[in-house]
This record gives C-alpha cells, structure tokens and sequence, in this order.
C-alpha cells in the first residue's frame, strides 16, 4: 500500500484507486461500501467507453455480446457494458494514468 499511495505523496502525485465493477459475479457490495478513500469506478466511463464501442463497431472492428449482468455500482441503468479488457486501458487513459 505503501507504494500504491505513500509514493505519489512524498512525490506530489495522486494515486488513483479504481474499483473494476464490469464484473458483478466476482463483486460483492459489502467490499464497496468498506472503502473508505475516494475512489472512481469503470462505470463512472460507461458514457465515454460507449461512444467509442460505437464507433468501433461502426468500423467493423467490435462486437455486441448479448449476456445481460448489472454492474454493482451502475445498476441496470445501462444495457450493455464493456468488458474489462476493452475498459481497463481506456479508462486508465481518460484519468491520465501512466502507469
């Protein structure tokens, strides 16, 4: 943990935790609602990660599976979600995350 959040503190960084909630069968609630920092969530991008799966598969390069599995921290609000693989680098990109 040190090096996770002590690090960017001595440098005068930030250290993002994000919580992967794409995948609701490894998730459970009781987890979320222990962590106390602040933290963002994949779900947070949906919109974002939309609009690019959109143009993807406007160009022919992505698919829709048609499984249905809500995600913790979303709900149903959405009807279809990423999968991590297409998220993770995605969003570390829209919070600036280098590595």
């Amino acid at each position: 943990m040190f090096v996770n959040f002590g690090l960017p503190k001595e440098r005068n960084g930030c250290c993002y935790l994000r919580f992967d909630d794409i995948n609701p069968e490894a998730e459970r609630k009781e987890y979320i609602d222990h962590i106390q920092e602040t933290i963002t969530h994949t779900s947070d991008y949906f919109q974002d990660l939309y609009k690019l799966a959109v143009e993807l598969d406007r160009r022919g390069h992505a698919y829709v599976d048609h499984q249905f599995t809500p995600q913790p921290h979303a709900g149903d609000e959405w009807c279809i979600y990423p999968s991590y693989d297409f998220s993770h680098c995605i969003v570390d990109s829209l919070e600036n995350i280098t590595h």
